[in-house]
């Protein structure tokens, strides 16, 4: 049997954009040979990282985290709505702190804020986020564990996200079925 990790190489590849210019440079190494590493993808690759990032929890204060995979959530809670922008701004600089130290990259692009209230009159408080000083923006609907969550932690969302899915699933099952 031959492995997977046999003979494999890799090389890095730098993009530059100078917005005065409008030039983009790109810069590429030569491909090396790769003696040791993990498949992407694979559930050692996720196993790893997790041990990576197992102390992060230790080192915030302010919010209760949740690691998942790849995936780092924060639940800061305040009863005190002028106090929450404060504690906000004080967990989003431990997160970035953290990040730095550890040689993590956030991904601003799929950051995303959410502020968890019950059906009332009255509009949901959403103080600004900054993280590396780019605003993380609100939504009304996240996917959370493979879960559809709203705001309003209502279940219509994900109930319609299921039932979409299960209609296909049931659509190529009937089409089969009628396979001779």
């Amino acid at each position: 049997m031959v492995s997977v990790l046999t003979n494999r190489t890799q090389f890095v590849e730098i993009s530059q954009t100078d917005r005065s210019k409008y030039t983009q440079n790109r810069f590429k190494s030569s491909p090396r040979a790769i003696s040791y590493g993990v498949p992407q993808g694979s559930i050692l690759g996720h196993l790893l990282f997790v041990i990576y990032i197992n102390d992060l929890p230790l080192n915030i204060q302010g919010a209760k985290l949740i690691l998942h995979a790849n995936d780092t959530n924060a639940l800061v809670v305040d009863r005190n709505e002028e106090a929450l922008p404060t504690k906000l701004s004080l967990v989003m600089k431990q997160l970035e702190n953290w990040f730095l130290k550890n040689d993590l990259f956030i991904n601003i692009t799929k950051a995303a804020a959410m502020s968890f209230h019950l059906c009332r009159s009255k509009p949901p408080f959403k103080p600004r986020i900054l993280l590396r000083n780019t605003e993380v923006k609100y939504m009304p609907e996240v996917k959370f564990l493979g879960m559809r969550s709203t705001e309003n932690l209502s279940w219509h969302a994900h109930i319609c996200c299921l039932c979409h899915s299960l209609r296909k699933t049931f659509f190529i099952i009937k089409s089969v079925k009628k396979l001779p």
